[in-house]
């Protein structure tokens, strides 16, 4: 009787992670961001939308924790900073 082996767990991303859906919203909001606030602004993304902004990182943080169900992954990215082609990951 043959047997096969078990294929190893893969940890896929899954289109519908937290992770994968605030990145897209990145790629697809950073003109907005970028028009619409001044350079180096912080801007809170959960859930794929901007939910908080602020002019410095500690603001901006104690805004995403006051917000009700706060995820663990929301994305925190600075206006005029250019993500898109450094290989940047702040996730902990």
């Amino acid at each position: 009787m043959r047997t096969s082996a078990k294929k190893p767990i893969r940890k896929s991303r899954s289109k519908l992670s937290a992770r994968y859906v605030n990145d897209r919203a990145y790629f697809r909001l950073k003109t907005y961001i970028d028009k619409t606030y001044s350079p180096g602004h912080y801007i809170g993304i959960v859930g794929g939308k901007i939910v908080a902004d602020a002019s410095d990182f500690d603001t901006l943080d104690t805004k995403l924790d006051i917000i009700e169900n706060r995820p663990a992954h929301s994305m925190v990215v600075q206006a005029g900073v250019n993500y898109l082609t450094r290989a940047i990951d702040l996730a902990c």
